[in-house]
């Protein structure tokens, strides 16, 4: 609901410094039946079975390829689920210093979907990725990396300083890493 009245022109032609607090004041106001809305359809949403579906496309076009897909999880009850979703799965907390994910690192290409924002965290990652032959790296971010404006933004836009921007420069200037960015809206 908060997202789609910002569409309505007359808001979005308000003031920056109007529009935070607005949006703060609405979700103040439809806070309890959101949450309500949001503890009822939790994993049952079809935005879930949309990116179930999504995931084993393409897990199985990766498959028919030759690749061995691997997924992470922190949790153990997410094991069986990965697994049947066709994807070898690895209990990895990147957070736990004594991580071992060698196994894990023996791959073309790595897919950092993270939204921890601890950068000692991601700086033990990336010391792990550079023990291992792996050196290719797609760091999945947020359109967040860039500060709030009415104008236009391109990949050539400053970044604000941001602990998600200080993350992503761990892996874009690693020289040992080839990195490529893709930073989604809503996300993080």
């Amino acid at each position: 609901y908060t997202t789609n009245c910002f569409l309505d022109p007359d808001i979005v032609a308000m003031p920056n410094f109007l529009r935070k607090p607005l949006s703060k004041f609405i979700w103040w106001m439809i806070k309890e039946s959101r949450l309500a809305a949001y503890e009822y359809l939790w994993g049952n949403t079809h935005y879930r079975e949309q990116s179930r579906a999504q995931t084993d496309l393409i897990v199985e076009e990766l498959r028919k390829k030759g690749y061995d897909v691997k997924g992470s999880t922190t949790s153990n009850s997410k094991l069986n689920e990965l697994q049947s979703n066709g994807i070898r799965p690895f209990i990895i907390d990147i957070s736990n210093n004594d991580i071992e994910i060698s196994n894990f690192l023996i791959s073309d290409i790595l897919i950092i979907a993270i939204p921890s924002k601890n950068i000692d965290d991601f700086k033990n990652l990336i010391y792990e990725i550079e023990k291992s032959q792996l050196r290719k790296i797609l760091f999945i971010s947020s359109t967040s990396v860039y500060p709030n404006t009415n104008g236009i933004i391109t990949e050539e836009s400053p970044l604000k300083i941001s602990l998600l921007s200080e993350i992503e420069n761990l892996c874009r200037t690693n020289t040992l890493l080839d990195t490529n960015v893709i930073r989604f809206g809503g996300l993080f």
